[in-house]
């Protein structure tokens, strides 16, 4: 059975699903749901995941109490993974030459660039805590 990112997003707009609850119902394996998911989320819907599944930030009768929720728990998520990207990235260090030429032959110029911007957003992310905890002492 063929799904669209918009069947997904209807499902995700009734109620919050975990990745494999969506194949199931859909008849396709994970990976289609997961790429479904990142289309959604390149064409700019809000959507997030927790231990409860993917839950989709415009959804109907959501309480401002379970976005808070949802977003705490999504960025500790997201803090655990750049806590673990910086301790990988130590010893990595003398790899970067080559992870130049990896780039730039197995990412495309748009996810080149899209990771880039991504990249950004950390380091303005990361400077504005420096700067607050700076000002704290």
């Amino acid at each position: 059975m063929k799904v669209t990112a918009q069947e997904v997003k209807e499902m995700l707009e009734k109620e919050q699903y975990t990745k494999s609850e969506l194949a199931d119902i859909f008849k396709v394996c994970g990976e289609t749901i997961k790429n479904k998911l990142r289309q959604l989320r390149n064409d700019g819907e809000p959507i997030i995941h927790n231990e409860n599944g993917f839950l989709l930030l415009t959804k109907e009768g959501l309480t401002d109490e379970e976005i808070s929720e949802a977003f705490r728990v999504w960025i500790e998520w997201l803090m655990s993974v750049v806590k673990g990207m910086m301790i990988c990235a130590k010893p990595v260090r003398p790899l970067i030459p080559a992870l130049r030429k990896e780039l730039r032959d197995k990412m495309s110029l748009d996810e080149r660039k899209h990771l880039a911007e991504s990249c950004v957003k950390i380091k303005g992310l990361l400077d504005y805590v420096e700067t607050e905890e700076e000002d704290e002492s």
